[in-house]
């Protein structure tokens, strides 16, 4: 008596369920078949996107590529049409890629017009921040290298102290490019006649583990040339 009971029970709550699931139904079906449909063609057109991209990451490395096969055979203005179309139309990898392989070219070339343009495309990179704060930072690095490549023997002082800002937070121990950087500012210094300043950034990069050896080997050498400027400062 006990088992039919029972099943009375399950029978009356399976009705019970199964009316309240039609009542959801009747009350928010097309809502429900709404939600599906969305969420298959939302995954539907992530396949279709994410195969896209793909396909195009393959275009623009292929690019890439044909941009280097074209500078290895000096066919520097074919290359730069390739670099510069890539920066404009792909995605923030290769373009970035493209505009730091256009900017070292144009640098090379020796035209003061093709200095200069390098010079904006690393600016351009640096003040970017939707790009990797380490690619930023390398871009700074090339771009205050132009800048200390093109100073005369008597330089600004206004272009010193504008590039020495432009350094400050690459020399930061925990940088990547902190090494270098501190080469450049110490060469900065120099120019700026500073020389027990300078004399010292070339030290500590001669006792930095992280130098690399021929950084290593051009502070040592420039070390040794400002301890005897020095010398020779303290004798008068």
């Amino acid at each position: 008596m006990a088992d039919k009971f029972d099943e009375f029970l399950e029978e009356v709550e399976q009705d019970i369920r199964q009316e309240r699931f039609q009542k959801i139904w009747n009350k928010h079906g097309k809502t429900i078949i709404a939600i599906v449909v969305a969420i298959l063609a939302l995954t539907a057109g992530l396949m279709v996107w994410n195969n896209h991209q793909y396909k195009q990451s393959i275009v623009f490395s292929e690019k890439l590529v044909g941009a280097q096969n074209l500078i290895a055979q000096n066919k520097i203005p074919e290359a730069l049409g390739v670099l510069g179309s890539l920066s404009k139309e792909s995605h923030t990898g290769y373009s970035v890629l493209a505009q730091f392989s256009r900017a070292s070219i144009l640098a090379k070339d020796g035209p003061q017009q093709s200095i200069k343009t390098a010079k904006e495309i690393y600016e351009s990179i640096s003040k970017d921040h939707g790009i990797n704060k380490y690619l930023r930072d390398l871009a700074t690095f090339f771009l205050v290298n132009l800048e200390v490549d093109q100073m005369t023997e008597t330089p600004d002082e206004a272009d010193i102290k504008k590039n020495l800002e432009r350094l400050e937070t690459l020399t930061d121990a925990e940088n990547p490019w902190h090494t270098v950087a501190k080469e450049l500012k110490g060469l900065l210094l120099y120019k700026q006649n500073k020389i027990a300043e300078a004399s010292e950034i070339f030290i500590t990069l001669v006792q930095d583990p992280k130098s690399p050896n021929e950084l290593r080997m051009r502070a040592q050498l420039m070390s040794q040339v400002l301890s005897s400027q020095l010398s020779s400062q303290e004798a008068k």
